[in-house]
């Protein structure tokens, strides 16, 4: 693109637009490639190639828009692809670079959210079932990322997520104690008030909240 002058305002904003709009399609193609992926047997050759090609587009996108929200966009999924690699350190590595980034425009800040939906999703799954970690990663999205009462698609999924992890972790913990009743006891509560919050607002998780607290 050619210099400008930056006190022409109209011309900065079509220079900005123009770099949005050509972002959103590199990206867009870097998402057919992950798609792509799908289309084979889970673990196989050709799946195992598209899924590391959609990462590496998704790499080389965030590094050309490193100053725009969307570059970061394109850091979570390069995460997602290394998650369907079976590569979970690589994956909770990037997206503890996203979360613990900070917001430098307003719209950053449910990238972070969606990394934490991501990170806690990577830490629940059958392969890793690190339950201790993805509370501490809601922990830390709760202090430093969340915003009181926040109820988007994303804050959404994080409680649900994370009352999926209290309540896994409170049942994988030995009770021989008073002190560690008590400490099962609090994760179970905890559980409670996630999934409680969850079935207050319309979302993919209102219902199975539901079924939770039935459970």
């Amino acid at each position: 693109l050619h210099q400008i002058d930056p006190n022409d305002t109209q011309k900065v904003n079509q220079r900005n637009q123009l770099r949005s709009d050509i972002m959103q399609v590199r990206l867009a193609l870097a998402t057919v490639v992950y798609e792509g992926a799908k289309t084979y047997e889970p673990g196989s050759k050709d799946n195992k190639e598209k899924l590391e090609e959609a990462a590496k587009k998704f790499a080389e996108y965030q590094k050309k828009y490193s100053r725009w929200v969307g570059g970061y966009y394109a850091r979570v999924n390069e995460a997602r692809c290394y998650q369907e690699l079976g590569d979970y350190n690589k994956a909770f590595d990037i997206l503890n670079e996203v979360i613990n980034k900070k917001e430098f425009e307003e719209g950053f800040h449910r990238v972070r959210s969606a990394a934490t939906v991501l990170a806690i999703q990577v830490a629940e799954s059958p392969q890793v079932k690190k339950y201790k970690e993805a509370l501490d990663i809601f922990y830390n999205w709760e202090k430093n990322v969340a915003k009181r009462g926040e109820s988007t698609d994303e804050a959404l999924a994080i409680k649900y997520l994370s009352g999926e992890a209290a309540l896994e972790y409170a049942r994988s913990l030995k009770v021989d104690s008073l002190e560690s009743l008590k400490e099962r006891n609090r994760y179970l509560q905890l559980a409670k008030d996630l999934f409680t919050f969850t079935t207050r607002f319309s979302s993919e998780y209102r219902r199975k909240a539901r079924l939770k607290l039935a459970d």
